[in-house]
């Protein structure tokens, strides 16, 4: 018996439960990184610090998911597609979990920024990159529900206006810091928290490609390698 589920059970209905966890963890990233993302920009500790009190949760759940997984693979030794499906929810989980531990480091990083003032510049290149992510995320768990592999492969290409975004901030932060209008801290929380949200972004093509591995049999194209190859050859 896993979880109270007698193992008799046919594993479709246990892969159907797997797959219903999973889009939970990824609403928690869609839900949590905007809310995150707010108060941090208000300075809302309060807010922050319930961010990271559900990290609990989303730990438990994450290992309840990949254990289910786990004893599939052990017990019913899938094959065809059904495998592919078990495979790419097990590395699904694991981008959710690293993802959601990204949305409490920012929770964490409020706490240190309680009280100091934020560049409008930067707030609002932060909030870009937030939007984005989720915006990312959410059609990623939209792809992984439907199997869309088209829908998949178009957070692969977006992510690049992430990318972009966070170059923006980067050269922000230099910008207002000469100015005077950045204090040192400031300045290395906000290029903290904008690595963590383009971290975030990577999950979210991580998740996408394991989409396309689900549909196709094939590992999806490494659009984010591609992509640092050529600016090194430029």
């Amino acid at each position: 018996m896993v979880y109270g589920v007698p193992m008799t059970t046919p594993f479709h209905s246990k892969l159907e439960e797997v797959e219903a966890g999973v889009v939970e963890l990824g609403n928690y990233v869609v839900t949590n990184l905007p809310q995150v993302t707010l108060a941090l920009l208000a300075g809302d500790v309060t807010a922050a610090e319930e961010i990271v009190k559900s990290d609990d949760h989303v730990n438990t759940r994450a290992e309840e998911i990949e254990t289910l997984c786990h004893t599939h693979l052990a017990l019913q030794k899938p094959n065809g597609p059904e495998l592919r499906r078990t495979i790419s929810s097990l590395r699904v989980v694991a981008d959710l979990e690293r993802s959601h531990d990204l949305v409490v480091n920012i929770a964490k990083a409020t706490r240190r920024m309680s009280g100091l003032l934020i560049d409008p510049t930067i707030s609002h290149l932060l909030g870009e990159m937030s939007r984005q992510a989720t915006f990312e995320f959410k059609h990623a768990i939209d792809a992984y529900v439907k199997k869309d592999e088209t829908l998949a492969s178009s957070v692969m290409t977006t992510d690049s206006v992430l990318d972009a975004t966070h170059q923006d901030l980067l050269q922000a932060i230099f910008t207002a810091h000469k100015l005077g209008n950045c204090e040192i801290e400031v300045a290395l929380q906000v290029a903290l928290v904008g690595r963590f949200i383009e971290r975030i972004g990577d999950h979210a093509v991580n998740l996408s490609r394991s989409i396309h591995y689900t549909v196709t049999g094939e590992p999806g194209p490494d659009v984010e390698g591609a992509a640092r190859r050529e600016m090194l050859e430029n």
